[in-house]
């Protein structure tokens, strides 16, 4: 039905510009004389909700994450909810009881010109984070927001862009959430291959379990295939044996892996380069190829990446104190140090070992005695060699599925911006499309509802606010 879609038959001048083209019968007022706008707010003695019940009554999420929850703002009718600081530009409707904060604008309608879904879709095709003003802190204004003008049809047709657009974006939605799915299942299959063949659940060079186990003694590991070792950690590796002293050359120059820079087993932003006398005190570890960074703060454990060269050739590199730098020793191939610690089940062991409050975390000397399983040398290196060449796959499949998502959302954001700027003409094609979907909103709903749960369980990420001095 997408290919069908032509453009208007007429067109005339209109807007500020006269080179703007629009559909006969179209005006382009600005916002301003169609919309209220307010900031969120909580009235006075009213009690922050909990994250359980905030999202019981309405979580406020725009297109890139929370917008926020705060004080209760009980909005009664419906409205649509612009990020204005944080998520900015992020967009939501609500419709009821709502949770709203002074980052939120609360835009309502004071125009029976104009239908309220067909608003939210051409509010999205206006692209509002690009209103932001560029300070440290972003920030969109409701004056910014009233001035900009819409394209803006007779409410007939106003209707029929709403009905095409619902129909087109539920399978959009649809498409983008089993793909996401996809990605969710690849990661959980990627993560059970690496913990199976790390900890000998199955013998990388035969695909089958090994001939006979006997008890590990850990009760992160279970049973190990017989002729392993299990030793503490710090016989096994060299834990932090490369550090930079206060006496180092103020003009010292490196590249500076900090925690929020790691995922786990790769980078998920370029390193920043530095030098000393600039970078933070925690900027101490020296790493050398074929070390395994190791985040020790339990909020960050998955932070876990092996460092092989430098992302500025020639130029040291140096990681946080929060890590810990696992290097190889003549009994350990790094690959299978790099792998073992991206398991889940290591990750949850150091989590259960660590203390404190702000920033729990695992002291040196309780993380070196932590056991681990050692198979001899060669099988080391069969096993990273096995899991270098299947997660590659995996990861490649994954990045793949994500360029997919990538083009689904651009071709929704070009969709919308084309239909509600009367690009395209879509009142045949709404004439043809049912009123409703159960059974695809109810899939959909359920697909996204997972996708949620899932999130949800991942702990959150906080800011690297650290101590001066973090315990490993």
């Amino acid at each position: 039905m997408l290919l069908e879609l032509k453009p208007y038959e007429h067109y005339h001048a209109s807007g500020p510009h006269a080179s703007h083209r629009l559909p006969r019968g179209w005006s382009m007022p600005a916002l301003g004389f169609l919309i209220n706008i307010k900031s969120g707010q909580s009235p006075k003695n009213s009690i922050a909700p909990t994250s359980k019940t905030a999202k019981a009554v309405y979580p406020i999420v725009g297109a890139n994450g929370p917008i926020g929850y705060s004080l209760q703002y009980n909005l009664q009718g419906s409205h649509i909810l612009v990020g204005r600081v944080g998520s900015v530009g992020s967009i939501r409707r609500c419709r009821g009881k709502c949770w709203a904060t002074d980052n939120v604008l609360i835009i309502s309608l004071k125009s029976p010109r104009v239908i309220e879904k067909y608003l939210f879709y051409s509010l999205n095709a206006l692209k509002l984070a690009n209103l932001a003003t560029q300070s440290s802190q972003p920030l969109i204004t409701g004056s910014e927001i009233r001035a900009q003008r819409i394209s803006l049809p007779p409410l007939p047709e106003q209707r029929a862009i709403v009905k095409f657009l619902d129909w087109a974006e539920r399978r959009i939605r649809f498409i983008i959430a089993a793909r996401k799915r996809r990605i969710q299942l690849l990661e959980e299959y990627r993560q059970a291959l690496i913990n199976d063949a790390v900890t000998g659940k199955f013998d990388v060079r035969t695909g089958k379990p090994y001939p006979s186990y006997e008890d590990s003694g850990v009760p992160w590991l279970g049973k190990v295939p017989e002729g392993w070792e299990i030793k503490p950690l710090k016989h096994w590796v060299r834990i932090n044996q490369r550090n930079l002293s206060e006496e180092t050359n103020p003009d010292f120059e490196f590249e500076y892996y900090d925690i929020s820079s790691v995922g786990t087993g790769k980078l998920v932003e370029k390193p920043e380069v530095l030098t000393f006398k600039n970078a933070p005190s925690r900027a101490r570890r020296l790493l050398r190829p074929g070390d395994t960074l190791f985040s020790t703060v339990r909020t960050y454990l998955k932070a876990t990446f092996t460092y092989w060269k430098s992302q500025n050739p020639g130029m040291p590199a140096v990681a946080s104190t929060g890590f810990a730098v696992l290097s190889p020793s003549p009994e350990s191939w790094p690959g299978f140090v790099s792998f073992l610690t991206q398991t889940e089940a290591f990750a949850n062991y150091v989590a259960a070992l660590s203390v404190g409050i702000a920033y729990p975390a695992i002291s040196e000397t309780t993380f070196g005695a932590i056991k681990v399983p050692v198979p001899p040398l060669p099988e080391q290196r069969a096993i990273a060699e096995y899991l270098d060449r299947e997660t590659a796959k995996i990861d490649a499949a994954i990045e793949k599925t994500k360029e997919s998502i990538a083009l689904w959302e651009e071709l929704r954001e070009t969709l919308i911006s084309d239909v509600v700027t009367g690009k395209l003409d879509v009142r045949e094609a709404a004439k043809k499309l049912p009123e409703a979907e159960p059974e695809l909103e109810a899939k959909l709903e359920a697909l996204e509802a997972a996708l949620r749960e899932d999130s949800e369980a991942a702990e959150p990420a906080e800011s690297e606010d650290q101590p001066e001095e973090a315990p490993a």
